[in-house]
């Protein structure tokens, strides 16, 4: 009983570490099944492949801005502009855009596949990237002051203590003493 407990921390502290991983694969999913099924109805109403695919593309892209804002990256807490993360957002995903619309016409109009099918391996490969494109470029956090140097609390009673030279000039300094001891030659 103990173990399972343990075990359930255990997967409990995983999952919060990996909230945002988790929370866009969840949303994502959720976005291919929005895209793959207004291709299928857009198909059936007769659109052709491309019109189908632009459209339930349109449709999923404005989805998943909203859900990953919102749900994913939390850009919305961060005060970022919501227009500008969008053009951002829309650019990056014309680009997956045209990838999804160049593999949905060789799979079907060119090699006759099977649209549905080959609509949800396009979307694999596009969820994949639109993470990287999302997280890097559209909702990346602020820089914060990890850059700055670490501040060190130190009480008042202590006496700082500094180092004139760095461990590496040492250990550099001590080979050069040595060097001279076994560099010499005979007179």
């Amino acid at each position: 009983m103990l173990k399972t407990a343990i075990r359930l921390v255990q997967l409990g502290v995983a999952l919060a570490k990996n909230r945002e991983v988790l929370a866009y694969l969840f949303f994502g999913v959720l976005t291919t099944i929005v895209n793959t099924l207004c291709y299928s109805v857009l198909d059936r109403l007769g659109l052709s492949t491309l019109a189908a695919t632009f459209l339930a593309w349109l449709i999923a892209v404005i989805f998943a801005f909203i859900t990953n804002r919102k749900y994913v990256f939390r850009a919305d807490r961060s005060g970022g502009s919501a227009a500008k993360q969008f053009f951002g957002f829309f650019f990056a995903r014309s680009f997956t855009g045209i990838l999804d619309l160049v593999i949905m016409y060789l799979a079907v109009d060119v090699y006759g596949m099977n649209g549905t099918l080959w609509k949800l391996i396009s979307n694999v490969i596009v969820v994949v990237l639109n993470y990287f494109f999302s997280k890097l470029l559209v909702f990346r956090k602020p820089k914060t002051l990890e850059a700055e140097p670490e501040t060190r609390f130190v009480p008042e009673e202590a006496e700082p203590v500094t180092r004139s030279v760095p461990e590496e000039a040492d250990e550099a300094g001590a080979a050069d003493e040595e060097a001279p001891d076994t560099e010499k030659t005979s007179e």
